[in-house]
């Protein structure tokens, strides 16, 4: 299972990341780590790149991607695909969260199930250790439903 980090333990694991990939240590790649982790959500890079105009730390659009690329394969930061968006999150504390997708209006809603948690955790792949997962579940959430069945009643409505 992979370990969450406070921000302090972050900036330490980026450190000897970059130390060991023999990359130079900018403050550019650590004020992105602290906006990530500050945050609190999933952010795009466009988005992050976005926020951090409006600070007094101004970063260019390529070196938000870049380093949360960089942030990713350092395993402090989770990246996830929504068909076609990237989003990214920091590695949140205590149980892990699930992610349900509205295939008609794209809202994105996290949750969290002690089941599927421990459901997950009994797989057993053979000459292999999971270390992670992530889990999406796609389908139509209520206000979508109750968009569409409106609309399939007034075009009964309509027929008749």
């Amino acid at each position: 299972m992979v370990k969450s980090y406070d921000l302090e333990e972050a900036k330490e694991i980026l450190t000897l990341f970059l130390e060991r990939n023999n990359m130079r240590k900018t403050p550019e790649r650590y004020a992105i780590l602290e906006a990530v982790y500050k945050a609190n959500r999933h952010v795009t890079a466009d988005g992050l790149f976005a926020d951090m105009e409006s600070s007094p730390f101004r970063v260019c659009r390529v070196t938000v991607y870049n380093t949360l690329e960089l942030l990713y394969k350092a395993n402090l930061v989770v990246r996830h695909q929504f068909e076609t968006v990237v989003e990214y999150e920091f590695r949140h504390s205590g149980a892990f969260h699930y992610h349900r997708v509205c295939t008609e209006c794209g809202t994105i809603e996290e949750f969290k199930s002690t089941v599927l948690t421990k459901s997950l955790e009994l797989i057993k792949v053979k000459g292999f250790r999971v270390e992670d997962h992530a889990l999406y579940l796609y389908g139509t959430c209520s206000k979508c439903r109750a968009r569409i069945s409106r609309q399939n009643k007034k075009i009964k409505k309509k027929q008749q």
